[in-house]
């Protein structure tokens, strides 16, 4: 399209008037729009003639040079367009609203002329149109429920909350301007579905103190965050796990949902849920059943109720090498309280993880297969085959890897199960022997742990041998991917030998009693968000451990727990910026668009230790990061490596050449990690934090700290060995951010036209020094 200049367009206003062109909106003159909605603009002109369209905020009319035009030339005026009409002489175009809440109310004048020589002064003016933006009807559905942070906003919001954990409302009355200073009633209410809230629009509070009645300040979030509970939605110990409440700003006070109220909720997903601590047993009672010999010997967990229970889902373990089947009890006992049944097998370890696949398989169809003689068929018609998870430790979890490919890929059939039926496969401290030929969990949803003192899979790679990197399992999935890393656990400490702890080293090295309790409480939500589809769970995988974690796990200092999550990239629901996988320059990001960038020696490459020690060396800029290893050519892991050292040093990604709407996403992600034994890691030990910026087309822009969501990126863990130097195997952790906290600035960014992404690094903008990796950049839906 070409622009023509405001003193070219000024001077065409000189020029005599000539016979109108026609311009409508909708086919009218005057219309109203919701934001989000569509709204079709039409010019009716001259064939192929050259044309102008203007926008103010006034309606004019402009004498210009002594002629009346339809449009005020207010300094903040705007040329929309210059181009030429079709052969036709008719232009159509559809255009979406801005889902800006913050244009509510405001009117919006168009006008457009045509160069026509035949037309007095050579050129014609169209009528001019009005557009009005207006509220939305009904009530209008927002995040509302959250928690105050350190950073501004101040408030940011959140899904989940544990029993008498305060619940926070934030207003934005700057995205929502009809809000300023109106007198409203907040409540918090047990949820409902959407088709409960058509024929029931009663208030019913249940916080502490009863429905709060506030003014909302005009001046936007900050100032507009309220305690709604304080602490008295707890729910008992249940299933599923989380009791639903929605939020609500009763706008006129009413008592009822209604015309011009705000809700968090109001659908499938409650507007926030409270959950007990995850890591105490459920309600149910459990039996344990040991059964068998040799490599079918199994020990299973059931809850003692199970005759009432309509369906559980079946959760199969897989020991490692030199471990017992019978050492899994903690899981057992924990999962079957929540009403799992859980069956624990012997396992052909020795040969090697593919022999323990074929055992993993060849168990969960015999168990299947038996269930109806099982304990006299105690289990029959009770358990759910096709909602299945499957746990492998050490040999064991890259069995369960190798067991999913073969069922998936028809190199195993059993009888009484497919891959389709498999939720979760779930690989603790797992051995990679194997190519991605191999060990690879496809497209199942996975879970990796890993245990930073471990000294058996330890994590330090080695020449021209493999099997002591769990990673590789990681960085092959390929749909919904996440891990666990836990600082100062070993190899043991994940089962239950009973026995003294062995395969650790390091600094502050936890008991089994403390990594069970890390590992319970993050294993149930998991497999209940995966099995179940719990929502009330996914705050577990997707936020921080220092902003969300059970009220009994380990809060020592030293207790460090580091989470990733990835969504399906090939799902329509995520937008990936950048994963470093498409293309090999800095320049250009994977998404095609322009990277410039401030920061010091801002380098892609392989994630591998070339090295195979964690030694700083500057000509290998990626030692330290054994995402694979250098045997398994086809894994292709990628990242971006940088440092930064000054006030301020930036990454900008240019989104201007494909403006990304955003508008219904609901949260930036990225992946990031402390490079260890680097001096700039070294120098500052401790959490890195940064900010993250977005722009829109208009050039207003939001910055907010990822300090907000528990700390920042952690220093990788204080272990030596694996060469010279202090720091073991980098730590990836994923920043959640959700985007309201973007809007929660000042409310005026526009995210249907976000043309620009900005990490700001450096002492103006967090941590004075740093050495980071960067990955997976993108925004998704929850």
């Amino acid at each position: 399209m070409m622009q023509r200049t405001i003193g070219a367009w000024l001077l065409l206003a000189t020029l005599t008037l000539a016979q109108q062109i026609e311009l409508t909106l909708d086919g009218e003159t005057v219309v109203q729009k919701q934001p989000g909605t569509q709204v079709e603009l039409s010019i009716d002109g001259t064939a192929n003639a050259e044309y102008f369209l203007a926008l103010d905020v006034s309606p004019g009319p402009s004498i210009v040079f002594g002629q009346s035009v339809d449009l005020g030339f207010t300094p903040g005026w705007t040329l929309l367009a210059n181009d030429f009409l079709p052969p036709s002489g008719i232009l159509t175009v559809n255009s979406g609203v801005p889902q800006a809440p913050s244009l509510v109310g405001v009117d919006f004048f168009l006008l457009s002329a045509e160069i026509d020589a035949a037309a007095p002064g050579g050129i014609a003016f169209s009528n001019g149109v009005q557009l009005s933006i207006v509220a939305p009807q009904g009530f209008t559905r927002t995040a509302l429920a959250g928690i105050q942070t350190g950073n501004a906003p101040g408030f940011s919001p959140v899904q989940s909350f544990f029993g008498g954990n305060e619940i926070h409302l934030g207003a934005n009355t700057q995205r929502f301007p009809f809000l300023a200073g109106k007198t409203v009633d907040l409540y918090l209410v047990p949820a409902k579905d959407a088709a409960t809230w058509a024929i029931d629009t009663s208030l019913n509070d249940v916080s502490c103190d009863g429905i709060d009645t506030v003014q909302l300040d005009g001046s936007g979030l900050s100032n507009n965050v309220y305690l709604l509970d304080a602490g008295c939605a707890a729910p008992a110990n249940a299933v599923p796990i989380g009791m639903g409440y929605d939020v609500v700003i009763d706008v006129d006070r009413d008592g009822q949902l209604g015309d011009g109220d705000f809700i968090d909720g109001a659908a499938d997903q409650a507007g926030c849920y409270v959950l007990a601590d995850t890591t105490i047993p459920g309600p149910h009672p459990v039996i344990e059943v040991t059964s068998g010999g040799g490599f079918s010997a199994r020990n299973v967990f059931y809850p003692a109720d199970i005759a009432q229970l309509t369906s559980a889902p079946l959760v199969v373990v897989s020991h490692g090498n030199g471990h017992d089947y019978r050492w899994y009890d903690h899981i057992g006992f924990h999962l079957a309280s929540y009403g799992y049944v859980v069956m624990s097998h012997a396992n052909n370890t020795g040969p090697g993880p593919d022999a323990a696949a074929l055992t993993t398989i060849s168990n969960t169809d015999a168990f299947i297969g038996s269930l109806g003689s099982f304990q006299g068929g105690i289990l029959n018609g009770k358990v759910d085959p096709t909602r299945m998870t499957w746990i492998g430790h050490s040999r064991g979890g890259e069995g369960v890897a190798i067991a999913y490919r073969r069922v998936s890929v028809g190199l195993s059939n059993p009888i009484n199960f497919s891959a389709s039926d498999i939720s979760l496969v779930s690989s603790i401290a797992p051995t990679t022997f194997f190519a991605d030929n191999v060990t690879n969990p496809l497209g199942v949803n996975f879970h990796l742990w890993v245990g930073s003192a471990d000294s058996d899979v330890l994590g330090c790679p080695f020449m021209g041998f493999t099997g002591a990197v769990s990673y590789p399992l990681l960085t092959r999935a390929t749909a919904q991917t996440q891990a666990t890393v836990v600082q100062g656990a070993g190899h043991d400490n994940f089962h239950n030998s009973g026995g003294a702890l062995f395969f650790g080293s390091g600094p502050n090295q936890l008991t089994r009693l403390q990594t069970h309790s890390i590992m319970l409480g993050h294993l149930l939500p998991m497999v209940e968000y995966h099995v179940r589809g719990n929502l009330a769970a996914k705050d577990f995988l997707v936020r921080e451990w220092e902003n969300f974690h059970p009220p009994s796990a380990p809060t020592a200092i030293a207790t460090i727990v580091n989470h990733t999550f990835r969504e399906d990239p090939n799902s329509a629901d995520v937008m990936v910026i950048e994963d470093y996988q498409t293309s090999t320059t800095a320049g250009t990001s994977s998404a095609g668009d322009a990277v410039t960038a401030t920061v010091t020696g801002l380098t892609e490459g392989r994630l591998v230790d070339t090295n195979f020690s964690f030694t700083h060396n500057v000509t290998e800029p990626f030692n330290g990061f054994p995402q694979t290893e250098l045997p398994f050519t086809a894994d292709n892991p990628r990242g971006g490596i940088f440092s930064f050292n000054s006030t301020s040093q930036e990454i900008h990604y240019d989104l201007s050449a494909a403006p990304r709407d955003i508008s219904a996403m609901d949260y930036l992600s990225l992946k990031a990690a402390q490079q260890p034994r680097h001096p700039l890691t070294t120098q500052e030990l401790g959490q890195v934090t940064f900010e993250v910026r977005l722009t829109d087309g208009l050039g207003r822009s939001a910055t907010v700290s990822i300090g907000s969501y528990g700390g920042g990126i952690s220093e990788p863990y204080q272990r030596t060995g694996c060469g010279t130097g202090t720091g073991w195997a980098a730590e990836f952790e994923t920043i959640r951010m959700p985007l309201p906290d973007f809007l929660g600035m000042d409310g005026s960014l526009d995210l249907t036209d976000i043309q620009g992404l900005t990490l700001l690094f450096g002492s103006d903008h967090g941590s004075s020094v740093g050495r980071i990796c960067l990955d997976e950049i993108l925004i998704a839906k929850n």
